[in-house]
Parts: structure tokens; sequence; C-alpha cells
């Protein structure tokens, strides 16, 4: 695999966009090869067309947005990420995976059947690990397992040998120019797969009923779940290996999940439990959170504006008859009250994630959810920041209490 990077490399001129987490990562492997290359960061409203024109390989960080609007359309040929030249020169089998919600959950269980079956597997991603790190790994995995963003997928003119997309929701609209492109990222996952590759799309196909006991709450989890095992069931028919459903369904089973998401974090002397569902960008999100726990009576809404619809939700939570109490954060929160119908349940407009905190720990009897169904960014550094936050501001304030 590295030497074909090397090849890919070789006499050509980089462009490095953006020095975070897969910009550095960027930067080390092509000091290790030797090869020439420049770091643009920070990338502004517009790339200079002179440094487009002087350099072959424009290699695109995920956090770059709207790249289409910072440089003419011809150079937008040049650009690639690390996910499409790990999927393109990889010697081992790529299990990619995406999806509007559920990735991480799912990816990291895959990951965690592969291992307990004996596979020599790694996980990188956008679980947070650049995916060309693999480079420097010191045992060289035998299958891939790769979480996959929609801003990893935009460019990528490969297709991983076994492809999930989970589902499609309206997102990252601040970042393309309409659902469509952020849908034609998303099935970059799959378009370019060979006649003999796998996809799986448990929104549009129907999968035989797998029966397991999991301590995930939810359809959207028994989705993931059920996914996962098909995934792993189809890399050993790919590879030709017996494959152990019946260690593959104990690993599921025991699989506690990932924090932020439907993280029951404490229930405190009177019974009353506290979730954390800061994972939660979009409405659809909610709706799930609240069908795992259909007797909720406090929701915390609220995060940064980035004007997707929230009209499904605002029909769910006008037959939801347990809420008793809406607790609405800027900025999205302020469209809320504005746009929602009225409801039952006492709607309060608050400041900020503590302030909310401070009022769901008075109003809340038997449940509090905190799933925002917008972004972190403006508030916090990312949704991990804004669950941490909500989960210690909750804590200090029933320690204050008793």
């Amino acid at each position: 695999m590295l030497d074909s990077i090397k090849q890919f490399f070789h006499g050509k001129k980089t462009l490095i966009l953006g020095y975070g987490r897969e910009g550095q990562s960027s930067a080390k492997l092509l000091d290790s090869i030797g090869a020439r290359y420049t770091v643009l960061d920070p990338v502004g409203e517009t790339i200079a067309e002179e440094l487009l024109e002087n350099h072959d390989i424009i290699l695109k960080s995920p956090g770059i947005p709207r790249l289409y609007a910072k440089m003419p359309e011809q150079y937008l040929g040049k650009v690639t990420c690390q996910a499409d030249l790990l999927v393109w020169f990889a010697e081992m089998p790529v299990i990619g995976v995406t999806g509007t919600k559920g990735k991480s959950t799912t990816s990291s269980l895959v990951y965690e059947i592969l291992r307990a079956l004996g596979e020599n597997v790694t996980l990188l991603g956008n679980i947070g690990v650049p995916p060309l790190d693999v480079l420097f790994a010191e045992n060289t995995p035998d299958v891939i397992v790769c979480e996959l963003s929609c801003h990893q997928l935009e460019f990528m003119r490969h297709s991983p040998d076994i492809a999930v997309l989970l589902n499609v929701f309206p997102e990252h609209l601040d970042h393309y120019r309409d659902f469509d492109a952020y849908k034609a990222a998303k099935e970059n996952i799959f378009k370019y797969q060979k006649h003999d590759d796998v996809i799986l799309r448990p929104y549009l196909d129907n999968y035989a009923k797998v029966k397991y006991n999991s301590c995930l709450r939810g359809e959207h989890n028994y989705n993931n779940i059920t996914t996962a095992l098909y995934a792993v069931r189809e890399y050993f028919r790919k590879q030709g290996k017996s494959y152990d459903e019946n260690t593959a369904i104990t690993v599921a089973e025991q699989f506690t999940g990932l924090p932020h998401r439907l993280e029951l974090f404490h229930t405190d002397g009177t019974g009353r439990e506290f979730v954390n569902d800061s994972i939660s960008t979009i409405p659809q999100a909610v709706i799930q959170a609240l069908s795992a726990y259909p007797d909720t009576d406090c929701l915390i809404l609220g995060g940064m504006e980035r004007n997707i619809p929230y009209d499904d939700l605002y029909a769910f939570l006008k037959s939801y008859s347990a809420l008793e109490t809406l607790i609405l954060v800027p900025d999205t929160g302020l469209r809320i009250a504005k746009e929602m119908p009225e409801i039952s349940a006492r709607t309060i407009f608050t400041k900020d994630v503590r302030h909310a905190a401070e009022k769901a720990v008075q109003y809340a009897k038997k449940r509090v959810i905190f799933s925002p169904a917008a972004a972190s960014y403006g508030f916090f550094k990312n949704f991990e920041e804004r669950g941490d936050f909500f989960k210690t501001t909750i804590l200090s304030l029933l320690k204050e209490l008793k």
C-alpha cells in the first residue's frame, strides 16, 4: 500500500487544505515519503488561483466546508482526501460505514465483532483516526473498518469493498448547495463499487430479522446492530471463511454503545433518569430518542442554527402526550418557539445549556433527555464537549440539592 501511495505522490506538488488532525497526518505522510507539499491553513472564503494552478494534487481535510465556493470548478478534479486514497490503494478489505446517524455506533460494533472473531482489524476514519495513519501502525491489519463522514465522501472516486449506508436525512445544509448535494456525497460510498462488492442500505432493503437481546434502546439501534451483523457476515462470505454467528450475536448483545448517544448517565434518589443524547443534531434523532423512551416528560432542544427543517419533529411532539416540559436553548430554540404549533407541554426558553439544565432539574418528574436536534458549534467545540458539559452541570446541580 505504501509503495502505491509513494507512486501516486511521486514528482507532484500537493496542496494540503487545513492543518487539523488529518492535515497534520497528511504532512507527516508526505514528509515520510519525501513528497513536496504546501499547507494552507486557515482556508479562507477563496483560495488563490496561483496556488491551485501550481499544485498537482489538492489534499482536502474533512473540516474544510463549501469547497465548490472557494475555487473555480476546473480545479475540483485535483481534489482528493485521505479516505479516498485509503480505499483506492488498500491491499486489504475495507468496510466503509456512513449515514446521517448511527455510523459511529455501527462501525464500532463491526470492529468489536471482527476482533472477537479473531480478525486482525483496525478502526479509523471519522471515528477520530485519520485514514492513512494505518501506514504508521506497528502491525498491518488484515481488514479495515472506516467510518466515513459526508465531508470525507464528497470527493471520493473509489468505494469500499463493503459499503454501509445506514440512512440519509437533511443535515450539514450549511456546507452543501442543497440536500441533493449532501445525499450525493453520501452515495459516493457505493457509487464506484465493483460488481462483486457489497452494499448494505437498511433504509431501502428488508433484511431477515436477527434475534438478540441488546441493552441499546430504540428501533434505530436495532437497525444499526442488525446491519453490523450483516456487514460482518458478508465480510466472512467474501473471504471464504466460516462465520461464527453465535459469537457475533453475543458481542452485539454485550455492546453498551458510545457516549453521548442516548446515554443514561444518572438516576437520582427519586428515580429520575438523566439521558445525554448530545450527538443529536437533526430532528429525526429526537424522534428516535423519544420513541426509545416513550414516557419522557422533559426534553431539551436547541443549538446552532443551520436552517434544517423541523416540521417532522413538530408533528411528532404534537402527538407525544407524555411530554410535560419542553426546554429550548438558543439559537434554534428561538426558531422552534416561533414556528412550532402549540403543544400541551409547558415551553421554557433558556439562555444557554446550563440554564436549561437548571430548569430540567426543577421541572422533570421522570426523565430528562438532552437531545438538541442542532449542532454544537458556536457554543461548544463539538458535540462531545457539549454532552460532557451537560452531564457535569446536571450532576453538580443535583449535588447542590442534597
